[in-house]
């Protein structure tokens, strides 16, 4: 027999969905997380009640649009400037650790 709440879960689901998540989960875990996966679920099943006709699709509530600006080139700092704050610099450029490898 299958133990199922009045959501309709039952506890190998929940453990199923936890298996999924990675997460351990005791026999009381999974109950709570039925508890609160049922009321998630009630509140999806109110939301599927909600008269939508007529209400076009939306990825924002407010419209949003990008502001782009020109690209305009400028001069960046000088080499020299930026190599003098630069903790390791060689050759022109600034030194750092490697991110592969054990080398600096």
């Amino acid at each position: 027999m299958v133990d199922k709440d009045s959501s309709g879960l039952s506890i190998e689901e929940v453990k199923h969905l936890s298996m999924l998540a990675r997460m351990g989960a005791s026999r009381e875990d999974l109950e709570q997380m039925r508890k609160e996966l049922a009321h998630i679920l009630e509140n999806f099943k109110i939301l599927q009640d909600v008269d939508t006709d007529g209400v076009e699709p939306t990825a924002h509530a407010i419209a949003i649009e990008n502001v782009f600006r020109d690209d305009a080139s400028r001069p960046s700092n000088p080499r020299e400037e930026t190599l003098e704050n630069a903790p390791l610099s060689q050759e022109g450029y600034v030194r750092v650790r490697g991110v592969l490898d054990d080398q600096t």
